[in-house]
């Protein structure tokens, strides 16, 4: 027996709807609460959770409107924000790839050949340093 609980749910629909915004150019609010049958209060509180997560950015007003009123304000997922660190370890080498979380595409790689002087562990401390020397240098070009 599965047991549910609301940090389940809540889990459950936070991964929902980045997903909807990520495959989307720009969503309103309403119309992610339409496709997952939730409140718009309820969506309007996840969403202020993945805008503070860094994860989803408010667009705002979007350029055409389908009802009646105000043009609701659409989401979009934030780029260059969020980043994976992958080191795989291969035989006489240690491979960095630093991978955009929202879009999977990698923006760094480098290997590093392992001899007497440099062993996994050092390769593994250099290859830390430089993804995050990387991401400081970007982020002073923003």
């Amino acid at each position: 027996m599965k047991i549910i609980n609301q940090s389940i749910i809540k889990g459950n629909n936070l991964k929902k709807m980045y997903e909807i915004v990520l495959h989307e150019h720009s969503i309103s609010r309403a119309a992610i609460a339409k496709k997952l049958n939730l409140s718009k209060t309820t969506v309007s509180s996840l969403v202020e959770e993945l805008i503070r997560f860094r994860l989803v950015e408010d667009l705002g007003v979007t350029p055409e409107g389908i009802g009646v009123g105000r043009n609701p304000n659409g989401l979009g997922v934030m780029r260059g924000t969020n980043f994976a660190a992958v080191i795989d370890w291969a035989e006489e080498r240690a491979e960095l790839r630093l991978i955009d979380v929202s879009f999977g595409n990698s923006i760094l790689n480098r290997s590093l050949q392992i001899t007497e002087k440099l062993g996994y562990i050092e390769a593994t401390s250099l290859c830390y340093s430089e993804a995050k020397d990387y991401l400081a240098e970007g982020q002073k070009q923003i």
